[in-house]
């Protein structure tokens, strides 16, 4: 309000030190014309485009009102720059008859802007800012864009078809009485809405008193324009640079606000930044403390279960039964297989899973040192594949029931051959064959197989989700086809 109100006297004190001298006539500026009404069409069109966009956000009647106001300020002005002569033509309009057709394109001009603005204002103090209904806002714009357009038309018309039907505006260069008591009803509108903008800036924000300000400027230029009393005196001319520095007003306003947002959005953006980089500091030292204590509890579990494995060794030393000792080195191989599990994934890189190979033939060759009395032989393949906790335990134990069952009974050296690799869709084969012919190692052809009755290997193969598929080749074998992502 402050700044309204120093606005207001600003030109108040403009209007009184240039009255006295505003009937001086000064030389005639050509290029004043084109200048000051190409400023005005640029800034109120411009203005216009914002209020209609403010407007589809809000949906306040007064903001239509106030758009269409702006933007038949900025087609009028391109009508009275069309009938000015000597503004784009030598010595002639380019439409119309001088000087009625300008003197009344004018007329229509600043009256109906002034118009239409005191009714926003008087709507506003009515209605308020009552919302239309969502989803009307376009057709609303698009009707008072329609209407605009045909009142700016219509006024054109009878200001360039019918300026001898109509009463003068101008003798000579100065205006007649007719012109000077539109130019006070003008002035009154202005102050009536002058008023209305003053009361609801108190109330609704920051634009009605930029109005206030646009407002002013326009008294101002209706007061020195008539003190000058006619075209290229002082007060016609400052008349000029108020009417154009109330067109820019709210331009600056909204400039203004644009350029608020911008900083604003410019110090979110950095504290956003400054958050997110100590939220992201913060989820990585959180991160850190996962792995290691992931890797932690990892290192627990291994040294757990070889604990348990030790217990285990320690039991089988003492006991006499040859059955019981072979029941319990097998439990001793599951158990090292769930170890070395947790010893892959201990030292993997992301602590989710890890390569598949290392493990396979870390496992393979701890089984041959310990079967067979040391003298099996097992050769291990694999794709670069990388498989988690969930699927290496039980792809671990079922391997070593396989390699523990079919080097089981034999006197001689065991020679086998162990695999894993992709079979396309998502799917892998964990295969185990033996190259010699299986008659010769003391088993039936095929029997590696092993007895599919076990509740354990049974038990393991659906936790992997995987089923036995024929196995290819002549060799004796087993293969076994597993999913190498499953759902939870």
């Amino acid at each position: 309000m402050r700044t309204v109100v120093l606005a207001t006297v600003l030109y108040a004190l403009l209007v009184v030190v240039l009255n006295p001298i505003a009937t001086i006539p000064g030389s005639e500026i050509p290029g004043i014309t084109p200048f000051f009404v190409g400023t005005i069409i640029l800034a109120d069109i411009t203005t216009s485009f914002l209020l209609f966009v403010r407007f589809h956000e809000a949906r306040t009647w007064p903001l239509i009102l106030l758009a269409s106001a702006y933007l038949y300020s900025g087609l009028m002005a391109v009508v009275h720059l069309l009938t000015f002569s000597g503004a784009l033509l030598a010595q002639r309009p380019v439409l119309g008859a001088p000087p009625a057709s300008t003197a009344w394109a004018f007329v229509l001009w600043i009256g109906g802007s002034a118009g239409l603005t005191c009714a926003a204002m008087l709507v506003a103090l009515v209605s308020g800012d009552r919302p239309l209904p969502t989803g009307r806002s376009g057709v609303a714009i698009a009707l008072a864009i329609g209407l605009t357009s045909a009142s700016v038309l219509a006024c054109a018309i009878l200001a360039i078809q019918f300026p001898g039907r109509l009463p003068p505006l101008m003798d000579q260069l100065q205006w007649t009485s007719l012109n000077v008591a539109i130019n006070w009803g003008i002035f009154a509108a202005l102050c009536c809405t002058m008023l209305a903008a003053m009361h609801l800036s108190s109330r609704h924000g920051d634009l009605y008193g930029w109005l206030c300000i646009a407002v002013a400027a326009m008294m101002a230029a209706n007061v020195l324009a008539l003190a000058g009393g006619g075209r290229y005196t002082i007060g016609w001319i400052a008349a000029r640079v108020c009417w154009t520095a109330s067109a820019i007003t709210l331009l600056l306003f909204f400039l203004g606000q644009y350029a608020r947002q911008h900083r604003i959005l410019a110090r979110t953006n950095r504290s956003l930044e400054e958050a997110v980089g100590d939220r992201t500091a913060h989820l990585q030292q959180a991160l850190a403390q996962r792995d290691s204590l992931l890797r932690e509890v990892y290192h627990r579990v291994k040294n757990n279960l070889q604990v348990v494995d030790s217990l285990i060794a320690l039991q089988a030393r003492g006991t006499q039964d040859g059955h019981s000792r072979d029941m319990l080195s097998a439990l001793r191989n599951r158990v090292h297989a769930l170890g070395l599990a947790h010893q892959q994934l201990m030292s993997s890189i992301d602590l989710q899973a890890f390569p598949v190979g290392p493990f396979l033939r870390s496992l393979t060759d701890d089984l041959a040192a310990v079967l067979n009395d040391g003298r099996c032989r097992i050769t291990t393949s694999s794709d670069d594949i990388d498989v988690d906790l969930d699927l290496a335990i039980p792809l671990g134990l079922v391997l070593t029931e396989l390699v523990s069952y079919a080097t089981s009974g034999l006197e001689s050296a065991a020679s086998l051959s162990v695999g894993f690799h992709h079979v396309g869709d998502g799917m892998a084969d964990l295969a185990v064959t033996m190259p010699e012919p299986a008659s010769e190692a003391g088993h039936r052809p095929g029997t590696i197989a092993l007895d599919l009755n076990s509740p354990m290997v049974a038990g393991l193969i659906r936790q992997m989700d995987g089923r036995i598929v024929p196995h290819r080749g002549t060799n004796a074998g087993m293969t076994i086809r597993v999913p190498l992502t499953r759902a939870a």
